[in-house]
């Protein structure tokens, strides 16, 4: 929250339109309700324009009007912008969300969303899953979604809502479900999350996500589990191939290596499995100054300035 803008994170599904005519694919405008408003939007016209957008809507006295700023089907996060001093005066109590440090299997969690447009409300569960692959269909597209796997039930219209731990910092956004089986169901982890609000808030106005491509397929080995703390998975990240002319091609990385660390401007990342891997590459930008860890016989560093060309946008 900020004096004149108030930014709010959700999933981009809930804001994707294929029939829209914006680049983006996405609304121009939404509404969002504080909770116990009593208000809902109300449908004035039934079609859509002559430039196929959204219908038309009287969002009421209550309604809260939302701007879209950025988003990722890659990702299925978006960031909405709202009127500060009109979202204090619908709610005087409304604050930022506090985002956690970590989180552990079996950690117990809350999914609070609103499920078949009924209202808001909570579920309770345990994370079952630290770290799983699905695969969703975003924006017209099907990609690989690292995910929270959690038992806290997630109905339909519950899209965008915060996963939470027992003290109310934030642990993941929850995006999607078994509607058969009410124990299977995920949310964007906290460390995509987090990766995705800490860039923008550097640079709200020109925020693109990308990655950092390193050119590598990567076989992952000698899987093992830490029972204690956070349940971790640990696996070596061996490269198993490397692109010609890459990057990982130009800074002589080999077949063979061992990915251990990545630090990127000054902040070392261990590289304790593929999901560790996936997230840092997720971090660097332009100009940002990274230095690979790799046990080849013995522990060899390899630093680099990243460029524009090395990062691939995940719209």
């Amino acid at each position: 929250m900020q004096d004149s803008a108030s930014y709010i994170l959700t999933n981009y599904h809930v804001v994707y339109s294929p029939d829209d005519i914006n680049q983006t694919k996405t609304c121009f405008t939404a509404c969002a309700y504080t909770y116990g408003s009593d208000e809902y939007p109300v449908k004035t016209t039934d079609y859509y324009d002559s430039q196929k957008r959204f219908p038309t809507y009287d969002w009421g006295k209550l309604g809260i009007e939302l701007e879209y700023v950025v988003g990722s089907a890659t990702l299925d996060l978006a960031i909405l912008k709202c009127d500060t001093a009109t979202l204090l005066n619908r709610n005087r109590h409304a604050h930022p969300v506090q985002l956690a440090t970590n989180y552990a299997v079996g950690e117990e969690v809350f999914a609070i969303g609103n499920p078949n447009n009924e209202g808001l409300s909570m579920t309770k569960g345990v994370v079952s899953v630290k770290n799983e692959e699905i695969l969703l269909n975003i924006g017209n597209s099907i990609n690989s979604h690292p995910s929270i796997r959690t038992d806290a039930s997630i109905y339909s219209g519950s899209s965008g809502g915060g996963l939470f731990n027992e003290s109310g910092y934030l642990i993941g956004i929850t995006n999607s479900g078994d509607s058969e089986n009410q124990n299977v169901n995920y949310a964007i982890p906290l460390e995509i999350v987090k990766n995705f609000v800490i860039r923008f808030l550097q640079t709200p106005n020109s925020y693109t996500p990308s990655k950092l491509v390193l050119g590598i397929a990567i076989n992952t080995v000698n899987p093992s589990f830490q029972f204690s703390n956070n349940w971790n998975i640990y696996q070596d990240c061996i490269i198993a191939s490397i692109d010609k002319s890459s990057l990982a091609q130009r800074l002589d990385l080999q077949i063979g290596d061992i990915i251990k660390s990545i630090t990127i401007d000054e902040i070392e990342f261990t590289i304790n499995n593929i999901f560790d891997l996936t997230y840092a590459l997720m971090l660097p930008w332009a100009g940002s100054y990274i230095t690979l860890s790799i046990l080849r016989d013995n522990l060899l560093n390899y630093s680099y300035t990243v460029k524009e060309a090395d990062l691939v946008r995940l719209d």
